[in-house]
């Protein structure tokens, strides 16, 4: 009897912190660096194939502020994307989309009010829009809507790219249009630890919150 109180005061700290270890995951805020480049400008000084690169930062434990069934829509708390020629597009909010489309599936970050231009972007009104947006013509990307998909999962499960800043003014004297489109070809989290598939945060908070109390029980109990 003495031999097995003394398996389970060894065995059942580790069982309890399971739960724990378990909880590792993709906690708020969620930093997600982006680099890429330009396949199509009507930008003079930002030339086809030139870098780009950028970031957005959204809460990796919100809730959708909109959900359609269909549509559901969480806040960004940054983005920002840079151009080789110095030209930059930022905001300090935003919209982060995911869309089940009948047939596709689609992984938007939006920047269109409060956007701040420099360089080749200075001086262009509003409607301004800056996105990046990837594609699931398989409609399985987001089999677990609303959910938030890993950002280091979406160049796999999301293969199209339809990235893109715009500009259309809307002076009737000028009538103009300007676009350049650009592909991310790498998504990475900053200082985040890879998450548990299957274990969302709220979950894994609560099953901790079991292991640290059973642990607390059976100490109470004097096993431990």
């Amino acid at each position: 009897m003495r031999s097995m109180e003394v398996s389970i005061r060894r065995l059942f700290p580790v069982v309890a912190l399971v739960p724990l270890v378990a909880s590792v995951g993709y906690a708020a805020p969620v930093t997600v660096n982006i680099t890429g480049y330009v396949t199509d400008s009507d930008f003079p000084s930002i030339a086809v194939d030139s870098a780009v690169a950028g970031t957005y930062v959204y809460d990796g434990a919100a809730v959708p502020w909109s959900n359609t069934g269909q549509v559901a829509q969480y806040w960004l708390d940054g983005m920002f994307i840079g151009f080789a020629d110095g030209s930059t597009v930022s905001a300090s909010s935003g919209t982060l989309r995911l869309n089940r489309e009948p047939t596709s599936d689609d992984y938007r970050v939006l920047i269109d009010t409060a956007v701040t231009r420099t360089g080749s972007f200075a001086g262009l009104t509003d409607p301004f829009v800056a996105k990046i947006q990837r594609v699931d013509p398989s409609h399985t990307a987001l089999a677990g809507f609303p959910a938030i998909p890993d950002p280091t999962t979406l160049l796999t499960n999301f293969p199209e790219d339809w990235s893109v800043v715009y500009w259309n003014s809307q002076d009737p004297a000028v009538q103009d249009k300007l676009t350049l489109y650009f592909e991310i070809t790498n998504f990475s989290v900053q200082g985040q630890s890879t998450p548990v598939p299957g274990i969302p945060v709220p979950g894994a908070a609560i099953l901790g919150a079991i292991g640290v109390t059973c642990t607390g029980w059976l100490r109470r109990r004097t096993v431990l």
